[in-house]
C-alpha cells in the first residue's frame, strides 16, 4: 500500500499504532493504584493525577506502538491485527514507527526525571524496559515461553498498578496485596490471548508458552491460574472486612461456569472481576 506523504494523515497513522482503544484496561489498572494511593479522598491533586496521566498514556502509547513494530511478521497474517498494526499495513514505515515510539517513551522519561518521586521513576524506567524487552529482539520476552506470562504479568499488571499508587504516594499492604492479585490476573489475561492467537502462532513459528504446553495444557493452567486468582482476590477481601468478602465473593460461582469454555464464558467474568477490585479499592478509600 502506497503510504500518504499528509503530515496529518501520518498523525492520524501513528495515533492508530497507538492503539488507544486497548488501553482501556491497562490504564484502568494505574488509575485504580492511584485512586487507592491516596490516603485521604480529601489529598486528591488535579496536578499530581495529571502527571499520572500523561506518563501513563506515554507509556501505553510506547508499548503498543513499539509492538506493532516488530509484530509484523505475526500481524500479516492475521487480519484483525492487520487493522490495528498501520506497520503491517504498509501505511507507516517500520523505520519512522521505531522512531516515533522512542520519542514517546523519551518523553515520558523525561516527565517522570523532570517531575516524579524517586520510586515512581524507578517504576517507570522498570515499565519501559520490560515492555521493550517484551516486544524487541534479542530477548522479544513474548516469544519466550513463561518469560512472556511472567514480563506481561509485571509491566501489564502488579507494576503499573504499583506505579499508579507510588505517583498517588502511598503504598501500604492492601497495595501490595492487590498488585500480586493483579499480577496473576494479568498473566491469565495474557494466556488467554496466547490461545486465541494459538492458530497463527503455530503458523508464524512464534513460541509462546501456549504453542509450547499445547492448546489442551494451556487451558488447563488458565483454568487453574483464574482459580487461584479468584481465591487470592477472595482472601485479601475477606481480610478488608469479611462481611464486604462475603458479598463481593458472592459472584464467585460464575469463575466456574466460565471454566466450562474459556473464549467466552470466562470474558463474561472479566466484568465481575473488574467490579471486584473497584469496589474493594473503593471500600479501602473510604475506610
Amino acid at each position: 500500500m502506497i503510504r500518504s506523504n499528509s503530515l496529518f494523515q501520518q498523525m492520524r497513522w501513528h495515533c492508530q499504532n497507538f492503539r488507544v482503544r486497548d488501553w482501556r484496561a491497562y490504564f484502568g489498572i494505574g488509575l485504580l493504584g492511584f485512586i487507592i494511593g491516596l490516603e485521604e479522598p480529601t489529598q486528591f491533586d488535579y496536578r499530581v493525577f495529571l502527571l499520572f496521566v500523561i506518563t501513563s498514556s506515554l507509556y501505553l502509547a510506547f508499548s503498543f506502538s513499539i509492538n506493532n513494530c516488530f509484530d509484523i511478521k505475526n500481524d500479516i497474517i492475521k487480519e484483525h491485527k492487520m487493522n490495528k498494526n498501520p506497520v503491517a499495513s504498509g501505511l507507516i514505515g517500520f523505520k519512522e514507527s521505531v522512531f516515533v515510539s522512542v520519542l514517546t517513551a523519551s518523553i515520558g522519561t523525561l516527565i517522570a526525571c523532570l517531575c516524579l518521586n524517586f520510586l515512581s521513576l524507578c517504576i517507570y524506567a522498570v515499565l519501559l524496559l520490560l515492555s521493550l524487552s517484551y516486544s524487541t529482539p534479542p530477548l522479544r520476552l513474548k516469544s519466550v515461553p513463561v518469560a512472556d506470562l511472567v514480563s506481561h504479568g509485571l509491566f501489564f499488571g502488579s507494576l503499573l498498578f504499583l506505579y499508579g499508587a507510588s505517583v498517588a504516594g502511598n503504598l501500604n499492604q492492601y497495595v501490595v496485596a492487590l498488585a500480586f492479585s493483579l499480577f496473576i490476573h494479568s498473566v491469565a489475561l495474557n494466556l488467554r490471548n496466547h490461545l486465541d492467537d494459538f492458530n497463527e502462532d503455530m503458523l508464524s513459528k512464534t513460541k509462546t508458552t501456549a504453542c509450547w504446553l499445547g492448546r489442551h495444557n494451556s487451558v488447563k493452567i488458565l483454568n487453574k491460574l483464574l482459580v487461584i486468582h479468584w481465591a487470592v482476590l477472595s482472601i485479601i477481601t475477606l481480610c478488608v472486612n469479611p462481611l464486604f468478602g462475603i458479598l463481593v465473593n458472592s459472584v464467585a460461582p460464575l469463575i466456574f461456569f466460565g471454566l466450562k469454555k474459556y473464549t467466552s464464558l470466562v470474558r463474561a467474568t472479566d466484568v465481575c472481576v473488574s467490579l471486584v477490585y473497584t469496589s474493594t479499592i473503593g471500600y479501602l478509600v473510604v475506610l
